[in-house]
């Protein structure tokens, strides 16, 4: 329930309007009413795509006035967006305190601000070096496998092979 529109910073720092893959309100009417449902159908991950979205984890791509939807399954996703899809997976709602979670999220307005602060505070998410978030900043495969394994809370055995070639061991 809210207004789509995301202001997410970009790789430049500059702050851009955009519509969330993911936010607060349910998107399209219907599954079928993105504009890319035709392509979306014939995805291999289309069944998971519309689950996810049946769910209500995300909801889809609008345009500045709201009237086409997308899913757009091969767009990457960024941190910000991240941090709600595994805030609502786990049936939490975001939260809103007085303090601000990192030291470039402190706009409350911004529609991520709940969804990074419990993220944080549940212990998804922490700081780079200098204790920013990043919001839009495209989230690697590490960073996901470590948000999940945070979440799971389990501890993580001692790697004393290399599983692959570009990880190292403890």
């Amino acid at each position: 329930s809210g207004d789509t529109t995301a202001q997410t910073p970009s790789e430049t720092g500059q702050t851009t309007t955009v519509q969330s893959v993911i936010t607060n309100t349910p998107g399209a009417a219907q599954f079928e009413d993105f504009s890319d449902y035709k392509i979306l159908s014939k995805h291999w991950a289309f069944e998971y795509i519309e689950r996810v979205y049946q769910a209500k984890i995300m909801t889809g791509q609008g345009n500045a006035d709201s009237t086409v939807y997308t899913f757009n399954p091969n767009a990457y996703m960024n941190r910000a967006e991240m941090a709600k899809v595994a805030v609502v997976t786990l049936g939490q709602d975001p939260l809103i305190t007085t303090g601000y979670p990192f030291p470039d999220v402190h706009d409350m307005t911004l529609w991520f601000f709940g969804w990074v602060e419990r993220a944080k505070f549940l212990g998804y998410f922490t700081g780079d070096a200098d204790g920013n978030f990043n919001p839009g900043n495209n989230i690697t495969r590490a960073e996901v496998a470590v948000v999940f394994a945070r979440i799971t809370g389990e501890a993580l055995p001692e790697c004393t092979e290399k599983p692959f070639f570009d990880v190292a061991i403890n």
